[in-house]
């Protein structure tokens, strides 16, 4: 099923009203036109604040084809196309070192940028390269690396990689493995609706790291890593959820407690020279709602994740 640059144009707009613009240098008759000293993106001044919103609740999503459908945890079209239209302009190189099954490959395709993407399993690559085959991408515009990640970045191979290919990083954006959390949620649905249950057995996988601390540590060396090769005054964007983890408690029972893994990954990229900017709220409407923990707990229905923004000055930080 192909996915159309209209559909997911379509899906992403969103008609907010404009603010009085009089203690601004803009006004209303600059609203259809696009700055001529703006080099971040071709968007004119209407989308622009759009897309300054914090929170975006799109119910119309683009379908999702059989081959994307196989893997256990993915995010639609909608979202990086929407950030991947404001972080860059025509041309660019857009980043995401967990691939997945190549959703930031087809949206940058659909907007005229080219990416550049790591996965580690075998199987999620064959997902990516039928994708890119129903959607008749040319893959050299859209490389795709084997590889774990943080070895790839920690060794200089892909650094290696980069210059020689004569490759710059514009904008990065990704969705991390959250941790173990496909561990406890492996039910009978997820076995009817996915092929695959995890990240895979690779030993490499993120999700096999035991210690939630270590993991978030490693998380955050890939990031900073990712920072020294991208362009000056540059973006990245991590997709996160917070989640609800199964623990032992003293009463020696097994229960869930909320893990705060968005805030936990801002909280340590804060502490490295990325600069903090913003975060998005990205609302899932049309997701179902169960009776978890009725009636003895309360536990959230999470139907929102959170696209932490970070900015690349090497003259403020």
């Amino acid at each position: 099923m192909k996915i159309s640059f209209n559909d997911l144009k379509k899906n992403t707009e969103e008609g907010e009203k404009i603010g009085n613009l009089n203690n601004f240098r803009e006004n209303f008759s600059d609203l259809g036109k696009v700055h001529p000293r703006n080099q971040l993106n071709d968007l004119n001044l209407l989308d622009w604040i759009k897309h300054t919103k914090t929170v975006h609740n799109f119910d119309k999503k683009a379908p999702i084809d059989e081959f994307k459908a196989k893997h256990p945890a993915t995010f639609e079209e909608e979202l990086p196309f929407y950030y991947i239209e404001f972080f860059t302009k025509k041309n660019d190189v857009v980043f995401d070192p967990f691939l997945g099954s190549g959703t930031t490959s087809i949206a940058s395709s659909l907007l005229g940028r080219r990416s550049i993407g790591i996965e580690l399993n075998d199987k999620f690559i064959e997902i990516i390269k039928k994708r890119l085959e129903i959607h008749n991408i040319n893959p050299k515009n859209h490389r795709i690396l084997k590889g774990d990640s943080f070895r790839l970045l920690r060794s200089g191979e892909f650094k290696a990689y980069l210059e020689k290919k004569g490759i710059e990083i514009q904008f990065t954006i990704t969705s991390p493995p959250y941790h173990d959390i496909l561990k406890y949620y492996n039910n009978k649905k997820n076995e009817e609706n996915h092929s695959f249950h995890n990240y895979g057995e690779n030993p490499y996988n993120l999700e096999k790291i035991e210690s939630y601390q270590q993991y978030l540590e490693v998380l955050i060396e890939i990031f900073k890593i990712i920072y020294k090769l991208m362009k000056n005054q540059s973006y990245l964007l991590i997709n996160a959820m917070n989640y609800y983890d199964k623990v032992l408690f003293k009463n020696n029972k097994f229960g869930r407690q909320i893990t705060y893994f968005a805030w936990d990954l801002a909280y340590g990229l804060s502490k490295t020279d990325w600069i903090p900017c913003g975060e998005q709220i990205w609302v899932y409407p049309n997701r179902k709602l169960y009776p978890y923990g009725s009636p003895y707990v309360y536990l959230a229905n999470i139907i929102h994740s959170y696209n932490l923004i970070f900015y690349k000055d090497i003259n403020k930080k």
